[in-house]
């Protein structure tokens, strides 16, 4: 077992714990307008997927869960080497009001996977819906989750293709 959070960087931080030690809600992103009060604020090693699996010997994921409270863009910004190699299959995150904080957008994850063999999509409870192209109304901040997923992998999924119209609504 490894005591190391992922990040974009190798090196040390703090998680905000905000509430008991199993809580889902600990993060590594600050919330500067201090809406929630950490309760405590512990030092933690960070690593990022890059350099984890390269030291380790890890030459393919078919799969990587991201639950960073707010931090999961640095989480795949920390896997760049490994999306551009393409040795992840599929890689599903969060996407919350957490950004925010974080200082974040789904369109920087359009801009980390731009021109690469991997689509964005909108995980529903039923099937996934491809998002082709950044649009504004994407960045509502509700909570939702989100996969970035390999050509290979679309099988493997009910995927459905669609665009935003004229009055901004995706169908």
């Amino acid at each position: 077992i490894w005591s190391i959070a992922m990040s974009d960087r190798v090196g040390e931080t703090h998680i905000n714990i905000l509430g008991t030690e199993t809580s889902g809600r600990n993060s590594l992103a600050d919330d500067p307008l201090l809406q929630e009060q950490p309760l405590d604020r512990l030092p933690i090693k960070t690593d990022t997927l890059d350099h984890f699996c390269n030291k380790n010997g890890v030459d393919c994921i078919e799969f990587v869960k991201v639950d960073a409270e707010g931090h999961d863009f640095f989480v795949l910004k920390g896997a760049a080497a490994m999306l551009e190699a393409e040795r992840i299959g599929v890689i599903q995150f969060e996407y919350t009001k957490r950004w925010i904080d974080s200082r974040t957008f789904l369109k920087d994850v359009f801009a980390l996977i731009d021109g690469s063999a991997y689509s964005l999509m909108r995980i529903r409870s039923d099937r996934l819906e491809l998002l082709p192209d950044w649009h504004s109304e994407v960045e509502r901040f509700f909570e939702a989750n989100y996969a970035l997923v390999h050509t290979r992998a679309l099988d493997w999924f009910d995927v459905r293709r669609g665009t935003f119209d004229k009055s901004n609504t995706y169908a």
